[in-house]
């Protein structure tokens, strides 16, 4: 039932040619039983729904190819999301790789010169040391 309210709704959008049909055939119906004509009530509905079969085979068809675009659409941009996801997540591990490597750099260094500081400060304490002996 959705698909035929949807098929209804895609012709209308395309001026309304299933809509347009079915008036065409109510009325040729119409005319035919009011003119009782006997060759017309034989042939005249086969032609109705001649014509009401390939309005509505327009409108599947323009529906169909709608919702394949859609999911088309859809599944390509699900494609480029992971992709840009996998090329982000590739960034971010390059960046804190990048900056865990400049932390480690500062604090070897830091280290390195409070290392130094420290030699400096024992060698400056034990020459104190000795001075306050050898006076």
């Amino acid at each position: 039932m959705t698909y035929l309210g949807e098929m209804v709704a895609m012709s209308w959008r395309h001026g309304g040619e299933l809509a347009g049909a079915a008036a065409c055939a109510v009325t040729l119906a119409v005319v035919a039983l009011v003119a009782l004509s006997a060759h017309a009530l034989y042939v005249l509905p086969s032609a109705i729904a001649a014509v009401v079969l390939f309005e509505a085979s327009a409108a599947a068809w323009r529906l169909h190819r709608r919702q394949r675009i859609a999911l088309a659409t859809t599944r390509a941009l699900l494609d480029l999301n992971g992709a840009d996801r996998a090329e982000l997540e590739h960034h971010l591990r390059a960046r804190y790789r990048r900056r865990e490597a400049r932390i480690q750099g500062r604090n070897a260094d830091r280290i390195e010169r409070l290392t130094d500081a420290m030699d400096a400060l024992k060698a400056e304490v034990a020459g104190r040391t000795h001075r306050r002996i050898a006076m």
